[in-house]
């Protein structure tokens, strides 16, 4: 949800966007998924069942991390401002969520988009805390889109 309001907002490419945002999601996310990032480590060959799966949740994350790092993905959005953050964490937040669609304005709707299946939402706070980490640091601070 966070990248593709980075790409409706500021044009970034849907791939990229990804990139950049998925070892802050594995970094959310690591302490509740660490059987299942496990399980991604082993099959990438990072280690075998004999580690804990603590250790091999934490290769899986650092490989993210590298192999994102050896691509040469940006850390950054271009123009994104921090005055647009808690804008860009509220829309992202709204389509994970599923409640884009208000039950008064539109009942059938609402009842039929459930939200992303993950293993816990976000607050407003910690995905600020997420889409902070793509604000450009040459982009006017007071701009909008």
């Amino acid at each position: 949800a966070i990248a593709h309001q980075l790409g409706a907002l500021y044009h970034t490419p849907h791939g990229m966007a990804n990139a950049m945002v998925l070892p802050h999601i594995l970094d959310f996310y690591r302490a509740g998924c660490a059987d299942s990032f496990a399980d991604l480590s082993v099959a990438a060959g990072l280690g075998t069942r004999q580690d804990s799966n603590d250790e091999l949740a934490d290769r899986f994350v650092q490989a993210t991390k590298d192999l994102i790092r050896d691509l040469e993905i940006p850390t950054y959005v271009k123009g994104f401002p921090a005055s647009m953050v808690p804008v860009v964490a509220e829309r992202a937040l709204n389509e994970a969520h599923g409640n884009a669609y208000p039950f008064s304005q539109a009942p059938m709707k609402y009842m039929l988009e459930l939200g992303y299946p993950v293993p816990v939402y976000m607050t407003q706070d910690q995905c600020e805390n997420v889409v902070a980490n793509f604000v450009d640091p040459s982009a006017p601070s007071g701009s909008k889109l």
